[in-house]
Formats: structure tokens, C-alpha cells, sequence
């Protein structure tokens, strides 16, 4: 049952799981169990630009064909789908969802994963992929991403449709979503990052592993001769140390494809000592294999590389190249 208190409102409103109390982003509060807590303003948070990077980093987002970011441009729905698939590595479901106006879109597989998680349903059964998301209803959102009881968290009011007067509790007091003077304006992709990147921190901390790692890694193929290097980094983009824990003498794995067909696996037919090693990056600092193919024949390869460590996901990476005659 929510917690009822008096509070003197300005532009925002009362707000935090009603276990604890409640909290004010400005305003007067009163009453024996009362606790007033100071939301953040925007000017304390992240900067976008950096928010975005550091989830550009970690393969969120993606960015235009510019290769611009567009932190100005409105974020539409089939953005919010694609970060969030990426970021929470959420399974496409085959079947398909019930919208009809999704033919053919370049989110339709990531559209599918967030509707079957439940996080973006809409009453009117249609998606609308283009349409641009409010923050009351990216409130909502998040909310359902984070896992968040909405009905622990009090509030009287804020300036949003009385729908997502919870979902907006919630996210302001857990920090996923800045204060503002109108819950109903359009979000920005800088918005959106700055939510997604307090996002990932939330959910690191509540239930690790939930999220893509912090490990970001890269590949890359040089022909040098008769020889094609390749060289596959994996690095700490995370302001933490991040623990990585190898099981055993095998600490990457690749398959290499010749013109669609595996070839080749490094650890086909090898056998690795058992042991257990912990190595601690620091924010920057990376893990660097390389390995080289000796006079691969004509035809058009693929190289898939992947760490091979305990409790760390996706950390692989694919390039394509091509043997000429």
C-alpha cells in the first residue's frame, strides 16, 4: 500500500518506494515519515554526447550511415526496440508479432523481441515504428525493462497523463530518466542515451549479466603477402574494473568460413590445461590475441572471434574478406 504525504510542489513531484519514504525533486516536505530527497537536475548528468559513445561502444547504438550520431533528432519507436534488443541481447521469437505495419522494416526482428518481452505493447495493436516517443511513455519503458514494481513508489502528481504517473515515480526515483517540466514533449536520441547508459548501470548492479558486458571488442584482418594477420581486442569501456575469468588455457575461439562453409575452429581437435586465471582491466585497458592463415585459396571468408571467459557474454566479433586470384 503507497505512503500519502503533504508536500509543497513546484514543477515536480513526490517521489520513492513507499518502504522508505518519500522524495521531492523541489519542493517542502512534511510529516513524521517523510524523507526529502534531491533528484538530480539534467546539468548534473551525464553528457549526451559521452552517454552516447560509451553505448556506441558496447554495440548499442549504432549510429547513421553518416556516421553521425544526431543527438538532436527525435527517437522513434523502432530506435528505442533496436537499442534495448541490443543491449539486453533479448531472443527473436519466431513467431511473428501481430502488427501489419511492420513489413519489410529494418527493426522488424528487434520490434518482435521487445513486444514479446512485454516492454512496448500498444492498446491499439499498431506499432507505429516511426512514431517518436514521449518521455512519459519511455518512462513506461524503462519502468518494465528495469523490472521495476511500480506500485512500491509514490507520488501525488507530475506534470504527465494519469497512465504513467507510476511508471514516472518509479524511473525518477531510480534514476533512469532525468526531471523535467512536461512529461508528455518528444525525446530526443541524446535523451535517450542518457537514460539507456543510467539504465545499463541500474541493471549491471541489480541482476549482472542481464545486460551486454562492458567489454567492448574489435577485429580486424590485414593481408600482408601470402598471410592474412588478424588481431581481435577486447576492451574496458567501463568506468569499473571489470573482472574477466578464463577456466581454462583456451581463452578465445574462432570458426573461419570459406564462401559460407566452416573450415576451420581453433580449438577443434586441441586440448587445454585446466586452469583458472583472473585478469582485471581498468577503464582502457585491453586483451590482444592475434593469429595469422597461411595461403587461403580464392574465394570470399569470414572470421568469427570470441572470448572464451566465464560469465561474460557476447564478447564476439565477425569480419568479412576476400582472397583474390
Amino acid at each position: 500500500m503507497k505512503k500519502l504525504g503533504i508536500i509543497g510542489l513546484t514543477t515536480v513531484s513526490l517521489l520513492i518506494p513507499s518502504s522508505i519514504g518519500f522524495a521531492a525533486t523541489n519542493g517542502v516536505c512534511t510529516g513524521n515519515e517523510v524523507t526529502c530527497m534531491q533528484l538530480p537536475e539534467k546539468g548534473e548528468w551525464i553528457a549526451e554526447d559521452e552517454a552516447y559513445q560509451f553505448l556506441h561502444g558496447i554495440g548499442v547504438f549504432h549510429g547513421y550511415d553518416n556516421g553521425m550520431a544526431e543527438l538532436d533528432q527525435k527517437t522513434t519507436r523502432a530506435q528505442v526496440a533496436a537499442t534495448l534488443q541490443r543491449m539486453f541481447q533479448l531472443q527473436i521469437p519466431e513467431k511473428a508479432t501481430p502488427h501489419q505495419d511492420l513489413a519489410g522494416h529494418w527493426a522488424y526482428d528487434a520490434i518482435r523481441a521487445v513486444h514479446a518481452a512485454g516492454w512496448m505493447v500498444y492498446e491499439d495493436g499498431k506499432f507505429q515504428p516511426g512514431k517518436h516517443i514521449t518521455t512519459q511513455e519511455l518512462a513506461g519503458i524503462l519502468a518494465k525493462a528495469a523490472k521495476l514494481n511500480t506500485g512500491d513508489y509514490a507520488s501525488i502528481w507530475l506534470p504527465a497523463d494519469t497512465d504513467y504517473q507510476d511508471d514516472l515515480a518509479a524511473v525518477l526515483t531510480e534514476k533512469l530518466l532525468p526531471g523535467t517540466d512536461d512529461y508528455t514533449i518528444e525525446v530526443t536520441r541524446g535523451d535517450l542515451a542518457i537514460s539507456l547508459y543510467q539504465l545499463y548501470h541500474f541493471m549491471v548492479k541489480k541482476e549482472p549479466g542481464s545486460v551486454i558486458s562492458a567489454l567492448f571488442s574489435s577485429l580486424k584482418v590485414d593481408q600482408q603477402d601470402k598471410s592474412w594477420k588478424w588481431s581481435f581486442d577486447v576492451e574496458n569501456q567501463s568506468e569499473a574494473k571489470q573482472t574477466v575469468t578464463f577456466t581454462s588455457g583456451l581463452q578465445y575461439d574462432y570458426i573461419l568460413y570459406k564462401d559460407g562453409e566452416k573450415i576451420e575452429q581453433f580449438s577443434d581437435g586441441k586440448q587445454f590445461i585446466m586452469i583458472y586465471q583472473e585478469k582485471e582491466l581498468a577503464q582502457g585497458e585491453e586483451l590482444h590475441f592475434e593469429g595469422a592463415f597461411q595461403n587461403l585459396e580464392p574465394g570470399n571468408y569470414m572470421l568469427e572471434v570470441w572470448l572464451v571467459a566465464k560469465g561474460v557474454p557476447n564478447v564476439k566479433k565477425t569480419v568479412s574478406f576476400a582472397v583474390a586470384q
